[in-house]
């Protein structure tokens, strides 16, 4: 597809959608998940992936370390990590819901931050017990 000319800068030829299976790790031990939805979705464009992530799980148990989203479809480019937007989270342990989202450059998850003394920026040890809803949507670049 030409977009407003017929030069090599007007051509648009890296388009592509698709969808993945995000999951929840930790860094130091992965918890035990049974999963009621894991859905997500992508577009790319160039080098730029948005994405949208809907997670519910049934019952989640141990794990320890910083909780992420793993399953991204392309690497992060290194160089910068991305926020993404929590737009919906349920029904999560007592001060451990997760507000803030980033995508980490060099992989392909995003680790989820908590509130802990009113500060909003420790990922350590987000748990939660019974079905624990995700939503979530967000952009990186990508090299691939």
């Amino acid at each position: 597809i030409q977009l407003g000319g017929l030069t090599a800068a007007n051509k648009l030829d890296d388009y592509e959608e698709g969808s993945f299976t995000p999951t929840f790790i930790a860094s130091s031990s992965n918890p035990t998940i049974n999963y009621n939805t894991q859905t997500a979705s992508y577009t790319k464009i160039g080098n730029t992936v948005t994405y949208t992530i809907f997670i519910v799980t049934n019952s989640r148990s141990g794990g320890s370390g910083n909780l992420s989203v793993t399953g991204l479809p392309f690497t992060v480019a290194s160089g910068q990590d991305y926020g993404a937007t929590i737009g919906f989270n349920y029904n999560w342990a007592t001060g451990e819901n997760p507000l803030y989202a980033i995508a980490q450059q060099g992989t392909t998850g995003i680790i989820l931050y908590k509130s802990v003394n009113n500060e909003h920026n420790d990922p350590a040890d987000i748990v939660a017990s019974g079905n624990s809803y995700l939503r979530l949507t967000g952009f990186y670049y990508t090299t691939a």
